[in-house]
């Protein structure tokens, strides 16, 4: 049943060929040990995959796997094989049975319970392997704001990046700012920052309505570059933060888009083209605005 080949290679000639797809190929079995990712490290994954001391939903505890010798570990990984290249998990693999454990209290209350999910050991141990597998593939690709996806790091590890930081700072020397000069290049600024922090902007939410509300309602003739900037900063929060815009918020906004709406278009002095990019801005951030509040806004029509 076993031969040769290196100190973790195990080789499989008594199971059936047609368990095997790689047969049908007329693959070597040296080319099928290098592609399978069970073969990498037998004695790893039965040592380190799983821990503790609970016994799965088959009934099998960490410590059987722990203790498994050659034998043991050759079947467990011909199981793996059998899946990798099948292409499919034994159902065993893929059920959870939920138990309950009392804590303390009442017997009789709910609460009192805590809920745990018995897993197939063995199932355990299959998706640590393509965690493995795929981990050098998908890590790279995680972008640096989703600290919690990468190993060893937490949310709280990094609760602010360095966009993060610019942002905050930017949103400061916004807010209470009267030169109409530093106002245009804050509000240019703005859009490409919260473009980068994505979801991140999450945690400057209440600044940057305040800003946002503060740069609407002031005018800056004769191109109004501030409020174009704004009302661009406005869509992409709305497209990217949409879950936190509550009620009293969308209406906040909405009402600060209407009054500069009406602003824009009793004024003469604008030339048609800022007047066309603002009304088409507000009115991308008006259907944004009905989006967050679940359509609840009535249908408006402007003439101008």
């Amino acid at each position: 049943m076993l031969s040769g080949g290196g100190r973790n290679t195990l080789r499989i000639f008594s199971i059936p060929p047609s368990c095997f797809p790689w047969r049908k190929q007329r693959l070597g079995t040296r080319r099928w040990t290098r592609s399978s990712p069970w073969l990498k490290s037998p004695r790893w994954l039965a040592s380190s995959s799983v821990s503790g001391r609970a016994p799965g939903v088959d009934e099998i505890r960490p410590a059987y796997l722990r203790s498994l010798d050659v034998v043991g570990l050759f079947w467990l990984t011909s199981l793996g094989n059998i899946a990798w290249w099948s292409g499919t998990v034994p159902l065993d693999w893929q059920t959870g049975v939920v138990v309950l454990l009392y804590q303390k209290g009442d017997w009789r209350v709910c609460s009192n319970y805590r809920g745990i999910t018995l897993l197939s050991l063995s199932g355990k141990v299959h998706s640590r392997i393509l965690e493995r597998r795929i981990r050098p593939i998908v890590e790279p690709r995680i972008q640096e704001e989703q600290c919690c996806f990468h190993p060893g790091r937490r949310t709280l590890d990094q609760s602010a990046s360095r966009h993060d930081d610019v942002l905050r700072m930017v949103l400061t020397q916004m807010e209470g700012e009267h030169k109409l000069a530093l106002r245009r290049v804050y509000a240019s600024a703005l859009p490409p920052l919260v473009d980068r922090c994505g979801i991140t902007v999450c945690r400057h939410l209440k600044r940057l309505e305040r800003v946002i509300l503060e740069y609407l309602e002031l005018s800056d003739p004769p191109d109004e570059t501030s409020r174009i900037h704004i009302l661009l900063t406005l869509n992409q929060t709305l497209q990217t933060a949409w879950p936190r815009v509550n009620q009293r918020r969308g209406q906040q906004l909405l009402k600060a888009v209407l009054r500069l709406l009406v602003d824009v278009s009793s004024d003469i002095n604008l030339k048609d083209s800022v007047k066309r990019e603002i009304f088409d801005q507000s009115a991308a951030s008006i259907r944004l605005l009905d989006v967050c509040s679940n359509r609840t806004l009535q249908v408006l029509k402007y003439m101008y």
